[in-house]
């Protein structure tokens, strides 16, 4: 009994200092991977951090050195000088920004292939500035401007796209030393790792040790121990079971997933296609829209043409008629006047020349002549500004947006439109002359003009007034924005249809009258094409007045309604 507990005792002792031994050793392991691990981290974070700050200084030149390309593009654009000058200071700083951050670069440069690479940016700034400023001696100093825009277009641009080329080649390499970093610190780690594990296996076999010793000499406990182990196989085994189907479930899952993004990259194809064959359909009613306007207003444009051209007519006849009376008239006074020359005037020749001149009224004739020539061709020019006005009207629709002049757009589109509103209504045009060229689509806005003047004319023609309306066309800046306005007198938006008037095929116009595209168009022409806005202020009875947005620039767009 008493050497059964001594035994007891002495196994105690050994497994306790077993135990401690392996609770140190692990202790032991997790500081020495724990310091590895923070030691990697650090290394890791200082190189990164280094590499970053220099793709930041980096990426801050490549700004500057965007914004100084855009002001170069905005001088060779201009004509004010103290704009031009503002933006070349401006550009002059930029240049002495990204002249600091090289140096920056340089200061901070490791190894001889970066400053290689920051040299061959510091080259290449160097031409690329060169080339620029010889483009600007020979556009404002010397005057020669198809040579300036020559050097840009053959020396200063493709300088800019080898400057770019080089700055990129920078950061490229900045970006492969991190890499190279990261590749370098995955390798300590995975060192360290493989380390802590053999220490852990050398651990984990003198565990072992252990209990096979503490088993052989505890064997009270063996059948508690086989229990134990019975019952771990079946843990594991069920175990393993449920990581089976688990895996089963995981995998068609994963198929599923599969089968959803085909199907989703289906749905995406055929959205894409929808959209291109709806953006398709779109410019084939616009150009529809502009035939069927073109219809409508052709025997207007053919009765405004034939008016003019009718008294050019008659007065060209009777131009003619005097020319043929002045020819007999001046054949008698050739013959007074030979007649004197050899003082043979006989009374007789005096009295028909008297006679030839009170009959054929040369009096009126010196009047009314000049007055018919003034209004002949004050018929041709009227016929000129509608042929102009047609022509302009009729121009093939841009594929890009072109700088428009929108008040000589809006004189064409009113003067094609005359015939539609002259019976009803008169014409206010109030346009700003210091409206600057906008950017649109030339034949699109010519389009959207036109059809808010004839619903002017038809709103105005619902009156059944003997007075006349009066539509007014207004242009004007606001802001960052060109503010269009078409207003006219007639019968007003009802409350209950504002909120469908720019719904494609919404009409309140009798059957055959309407189809209801006319607003709908306009509303994609400003809205979706031009990226601006069309609201609208209406008052029964009264009046409506329309108002178009259209901005100066891309940035400036305000898509909303």
């Amino acid at each position: 009994m008493q050497k059964s507990k001594i035994n007891r005792n002495s196994v105690a002792v050994k497994l306790s200092g077993a135990f401690f031994v392996l609770i140190a050793l692990l202790i032991a392991v997790g500081y020495l991977a724990l310091s590895r691990t923070q030691q990697v981290n650090e290394d890791m974070s200082a190189l990164v951090s280094r590499q970053w700050s220099k793709v930041q200084l980096a990426r801050k030149a490549l700004a500057y050195s965007s914004v100084n390309n855009r002001i170069t593009l905005q001088v060779f654009l201009m004509n004010d000088k103290s704009e031009i000058d503002a933006l070349l200071s401006e550009r002059i700083q930029n240049t002495e920004k990204i002249s600091e951050l090289v140096r920056e670069i340089k200061r901070k440069a490791d190894s001889q292939e970066e400053r290689d690479l920051i040299e061959k940016v510091d080259k290449t700034r160097v031409l690329y500035v060169e080339s620029y400023k010889r483009a600007l001696k020979l556009q404002f100093e010397e005057g020669k401007h198809a040579e300036a825009r020559n050097v840009m277009a053959t020396v200063t641009a493709p300088l800019l796209i080898r400057y770019h080329a080089a700055w990129n080649s920078f950061v490229q390499f900045q970006s492969d030393q991190m890499d190279l970093a990261a590749q370098r610190a995955e390798e300590r780690y995975q060192t360290a790792r493989k380390a802590m594990w053999a220490i852990l296996a050398l651990a984990v076999i003198f565990a072992i040790s252990i209990m096979v010793f503490v088993t052989k000499k505890i064997t009270s406990e063996m059948s508690e121990r086989f229990r134990a182990e019975d019952a771990l196989l079946q843990s594991h085994d069920d175990l393993e079971l449920r990581i089976q189907r688990r895996t089963a479930e995981l995998s068609l899952a994963n198929e599923a997933m599969k089968t959803e993004i085909i199907e989703r990259q289906k749905a995406d194809d055929a959205r894409i296609k929808a959209q291109a064959e709806r953006e398709t359909a779109e410019a084939l009613l616009r150009e529809s829209q502009k035939m069927e306007a073109l219809g409508q207003i052709t025997a207007g444009i053919a009765h405004e043409i034939n008016t003019p051209i009718q008294y050019v007519g008659d007065n060209a006849r009777f131009v003619q008629e005097s020319f043929e009376t002045f020819q007999e008239v001046y054949s008698l006074v050739t013959d007074v006047a030979q007649a004197a020359k050899e003082n043979k005037v006989t009374p007789e020749l005096l009295d028909k020349f008297v006679k030839a001149k009170e009959s054929r009224d040369l009096d009126y004739l010196f009047e009314e002549v000049p007055v018919a020539v003034s209004q002949a061709l004050e018929g041709v020019e009227r016929i000129s500004q509608l042929v102009l006005a047609m022509k302009a009207f009729s121009h093939p629709g841009d594929k890009e947006k072109m700088s428009t002049d929108l008040n000589k757009a809006i004189e064409n589109t009113t003067t094609m439109a005359r015939n539609e509103w002259k019976y009803v209504a008169n014409l206010k045009l109030d346009l700003d002359p210091n409206l600057p060229p906008t950017p649109c689509f030339r034949g699109e806005f010519n389009q959207a003009i036109l059809n808010l003047v004839v619903n002017a004319a038809h709103a105005i023609g619902e009156i059944k007034s003997d007075e006349m309306g009066i539509i007014s066309v207004s242009t004007r800046m606001l802001n960052r924005f060109v503010e269009i306005r078409v207003s006219d007198t007639g019968t007003g938006i009802p409350e209950n249809i504002r909120s469908r008037i720019f719904e494609p095929f919404f009409t309140t116009k009798e059957v055959g009258k309407g189809t209801g595209q006319g607003l709908a168009l306009v509303y994609s022409c400003v809205v979706q094409r031009h990226g601006g806005s069309i609201t609208f202020e209406s008052e029964v009875g009264k009046g409506t007045t329309f108002i178009i947005r259209l901005p100066l620039s891309a940035a400036d767009n305000e898509n909303y309604v």
